[in-house]
């Protein structure tokens, strides 16, 4: 019974390891998550993208990476959990709060929409196609989701 245990044990040890071994390094710790990685592979796949344009988008996104590290290293917002309600300025400081949040959402929109037209600019006529098709038939499915969860909670 306990040399049973010992091999349960140890075989869910060993899968454990070799699963977080295989997914590298998770969001936030300095590496990209699987299912970003997936998506690039899905991305570079059905472009047919050229080495070199991947090597180009990879150095785009690099390059995009740090400079977003740079633009807001150091600069974190307050938080409403920092503020007390029972304060004169409360209100005030909310609003500073959401103009503050609000710039950084902005900065980082506008800078992913200047990365996504470099990554643009780097593909052929065909692919630029190609994209636009995907991006198509992406925004159909999302359209037939969200149909789909408003007919299902209007019936409850």
């Amino acid at each position: 019974m306990q040399k049973l245990s010992l091999v349960i044990i140890t075989a869910t040890l060993l899968g454990v390891a070799g699963a977080s071994y295989a997914f590298g390094p998770g969001p936030g710790c300095h590496g990209m998550s699987p299912h970003a990685e997936m998506k690039d592979f899905m991305f570079a796949n059905l472009l047919e993208l050229s080495d070199e344009q991947q090597a180009s988008i990879d150095a785009l996104r690099k390059n995009h990476r740090a400079q977003m590290q740079a633009q807001f290293a150091g600069s974190r917002p307050e938080h409403l959990f920092d503020l007390r309600p029972d304060q004169s300025d409360y209100r005030d400081q909310v609003r500073v709060i959401a103009q503050q949040k609000a710039q950084r959402v902005e900065q980082m929109i506008i800078a992913r929409a200047q990365l996504q037209g470099e990554i643009y600019a780097l593909l052929t006529p065909q692919q630029q196609d190609k994209l636009e098709q995907m991006r198509a038939e992406i925004r159909q499915k999302k359209r037939r989701g969200v149909a789909q969860w408003w007919e299902y909670h209007s019936e409850i």
